[in-house]
C-alpha cells in the first residue's frame, strides 16, 4: 500500500518520540522557555513540539549531551535525542553518531527508541544546518548492507541484528525526507531505481512506499519549511496514525484510514519504527509563567 497523504509521515514520526498517554500542556511559541531539562521531561502526545524546541539554541547542546551521556537519564533519551536535532546544532552532529553506534549487548526499549532516532534527528538538524555530515550519513545509511559493516554495539530487543539494520535503514530514509534538502531528495529518487546488489533490491521493493512518501515529505519541507509542515501534523490536520504494539516485537505502523487503536494487529508488511517507552510526567509550562508544577503521574 502507498500512502498518498504525507503528512501522516509526519505525524508518526513525532509519534515516535511520544513517550506514555498522559497529557502535558506545553508553551505557546511566545511564551518564557522553560530550562531544557524540563522541557525534554514531559509526556508529548503528538511528539516532541517543533515549534517549541526549535526556539532553543546551541548554548542548551552541552546539557542534553550530558543527559545523554547519563543513563540516569536513560528515560528521557528519545526526546532529547530529537530535541538535538531539531535545534539543529552542527557540534551535535558527531555526539549523536557516537550515540547511535556505541552500546552494548540488548538495548532496552527506551535504548533502542533513542539510539534508532537519531536518524530523525539528524534529519530535522540538516533541514535547519544544512549539515553536509549528517546528510552524508544518511544517505550512505539507506542501505542495510552498509550496517553489516559498521561497529554496532548494541542488538535490538526486538528483533537479529540482520532485521535491524533494515530497521535502520529504514528510519533514515524518513530522515532524508525530514531534512527537505536537495541532495536528500536525490538521494531518494536514486532508490527508486533497480539495484546491482540483489539483497538490496529486495530491500527497495519492501520500503518502495517509505520512498515515495519520504520523496513527498522532502519536497513539502523544502516548499513550506519545517515549522509550517511540523505545525500541521501537531495541530492533526490529517488522518490518525496509530503504533502496533505486541508483547515480543516492535511496534506496527498503521497509516491514514488503516489506523488501529494501541494493542490492535496489523499486517507485518508495514515498516517498523521504535516503541513508544512509558516514562514520568514532568512539569507542565504554562503560557505566560516561567515554570509550572502539575502532579507527576505514573506510567504503567
Amino acid at each position: 500500500m502507498r500512502h498518498s497523504n504525507s503528512v501522516i509521515w509526519g505525524a508518526i514520526i513525532m509519534s515516535v518520540f511520544s513517550i506514555g498517554a498522559g497529557h502535558v500542556a506545553i508553551a505557546q511559541t511566545q511564551a518564557a522557555l522553560p530550562s531544557i531539562q524540563e522541557f525534554v521531561r514531559p509526556i508529548y502526545i503528538h511528539g516532541v513540539p517543533y515549534k517549541v524546541a526549535s526556539r532553543y539554541d546551541a548554548k542548551v547542546t552541552p546539557d542534553l549531551l550530558r543527559m545523554l551521556a547519563n543513563r540516569e537519564s536513560e528515560q528521557y533519551w528519545p526526546n532529547i535525542v530529537v530535541t538535538l536535532g531539531m535545534i539543529g546544532d552542527e557540534s551535535a552532529v558527531k555526539p549523536l553518531l557516537d550515540f547511535l553506534m556505541q552500546g552494548n549487548g540488548k538495548a532496552t526499549q527506551t535504548e533502542y527508541a533513542a539510539r534508532s532516532s537519531v536518524l530523525l534527528a539528524l534529519g530535522y538538524l540538516a533541514n535547519k544546518s544544512d549539515s553536509k555530515e549528517a546528510l552524508s550519513f544518511l544517505i550512505e545509511s539507506t542501505n542495510p548492507e552498509v550496517w553489516a559493516g559498521r561497529k554496532v554495539g548494541w542488538s535490538s530487543p526486538y528483533m537479529n541484528d540482520k532485521d535491524r539494520d533494515v530497521q535502520l535503514s529504514t528510519m533514515a530514509i524518513l530522515g532524508l525526507g525530514l531534512s527537505g534538502r536537495p541532495a536528500a531528495r536525490d538521494a531518494l529518487q536514486r532508490l527508486q531505481q533497480p539495484s546491482t546488489s540483489k539483497a538490496n533490491q529486495g530491500f527497495l521493493q519492501s520500503v518502495s512506499d517509505v520512498v515515495e512518501t519520504a520523496l513527498n515529505d522532502n519536497k513539502l519541507i523544502a516548499e513550506e519549511g519545517m515549522l509550517k509542515y511540523t505545525s500541521r501534523a501537531e495541530g492533526q490536520e490529517f488522518e490518525p496514525a496509530g503504533i502496533v504494539t505486541g508483547a515480543k516485537e516492535a511496534p506496527k505502523i498503521v497509516t491514514g484510514r488503516d489506523a488501529a487503536p494501541p494493542l490492535a494487529t496489523a499486517s507485518m508488511d508495514k515498516p517498523q519504527l521504535p516503541p513508544k517507552p512509558a516514562m514520568r510526567a514532568a512539569p507542565e509550562v504554562m503560557e505566560g509563567e516561567g515554570n509550572g508544577t502539575p502532579p507527576v503521574v505514573e506510567s504503567e
